[in-house]
């Protein structure tokens, strides 16, 4: 999966690994921040593939907008 933002930005790199990770069904996943490129390994869930891309765009915004500590 694209996301330029990774290109430029190593805090929302690690921002996405952590909630990416942390994600129902995903087994490994690889941060690309050369390519600004996510792969995502994931196993078998009670999540459909929709449903899993759906949280997956939502842990990109989560780590694109951090709440304030």
């Amino acid at each position: 999966m694209r996301v330029p933002r990774l290109r430029q930005d190593g805090d929302f790199a690690t921002r996405l690994r952590a909630l990416v990770s942390a994600l129902e069904a995903v087994t490994d996943m690889r941060v690309d921040r050369a390519a600004a490129s996510i792969v995502v390994h994931y196993g078998e869930s009670s999540l459909s593939a929709d449903e899993l891309q759906a949280r997956l765009v939502t842990a990109i915004e989560q780590a694109a907008n951090p709440q304030p500590s």
